[in-house]
């Protein structure tokens, strides 16, 4: 869970307002790794993508519905200069079936996080109204 939401807070904070739909769509991680960020920046969001990469292509197999539909959320590719930033943005959007992806496996992770709280709850004969959201 961790890798993912921070990759995808990293961008939602660094592009707020500064990039459209269209370019999300047309530019790529990598270029926007080279073209935005200092020299300084590039080692730690490299590391960042790589984390969430790996962390995605663990989770996407696992995310099998969405509204009572059957579907496949695609790998993740290892090279930045290859994955849109789009891919990463989390909507609702149907414009945008890589953003919904996004949302997607965010949404299954924190599902599967809370279910975890409310077994821990449960084993310990904690009251689940008083566990952390």
């Amino acid at each position: 869970l961790e890798p993912i939401a921070t990759f995808q807070q990293f961008l939602q904070c660094r592009l707020r307002r500064r990039f459209t739909r269209q370019q999300a769509l047309k530019v790529s991680v990598g270029e926007l790794m080279e073209d935005w960020l200092s020299p300084d920046e590039r080692a730690s969001v490299a590391y960042l993508f790589t984390r969430a990469q790996e962390a995605w292509n663990s989770v996407a197999p696992l995310v099998r519905r969405f509204e009572c539909q059957e579907i496949q959320i695609p790998t993740m590719l290892a090279d930045p200069c290859q994955v849109p930033v789009i891919c990463w943005l989390r909507s609702s959007r149907d414009d945008s079936p890589s953003s919904l992806h996004a949302l997607l496996v965010l949404r299954w992770l924190l599902d599967l996080h809370n279910d975890l709280l409310i077994a821990a709850a449960r084993s310990l004969n904690e009251d689940e109204e008083a566990r952390p959201v």
